[in-house]
């Protein structure tokens, strides 16, 4: 494999909204091009607050290419990242969990993804 520094990481296969049932099992996928430098791969659940909770790094054993949550519930519903990284920065893929049956109002703030760029609007409180 020719492994070279050209640019930030190409995330070529982002993850996938999901709507779910609770019990079931959500699967990321996030298919990063390796032929340019990859430094880390890592995948986090954005926090209400704004904050980004890491949930997997690639250095942890199993596939950094997807993340796993076994049993979902409403609990889960929420936005998720996967992280590429090298030396000249970040490229971000973002979806969103949907558990059916939760209640969105539940959740502290309204976000709004525009091209793959997440904004937080107002408080959600309804």
């Amino acid at each position: 494999m020719n492994v070279k520094t050209c640019g930030l990481p190409k995330i070529t296969n982002a993850p996938e909204n999901l709507t779910l049932d609770s019990g079931d099992t959500a699967r990321f996928r996030c298919t990063v091009d390796m032929t340019c430098m990859v430094s880390y791969i890592e995948w986090y659940k954005h926090g209400d607050n704004g904050t980004m909770n890491l949930l997997l790094k690639g250095t942890d054993p199993g596939n950094p290419y997807s993340f796993t949550i076994h049993g979902v519930d409403p609990e889960d519903t929420g936005l998720y990242s996967c992280v590429a990284g090298n030396i000249l920065g970040e490229t971000v893929e973002t979806a969103y969990l949907l558990i059916s049956g939760s209640m969105e109002h539940r959740i502290s703030s309204k976000w709004i993804i525009f091209a793959g760029v997440m904004c937080t609007i107002g408080k959600g409180e309804m």
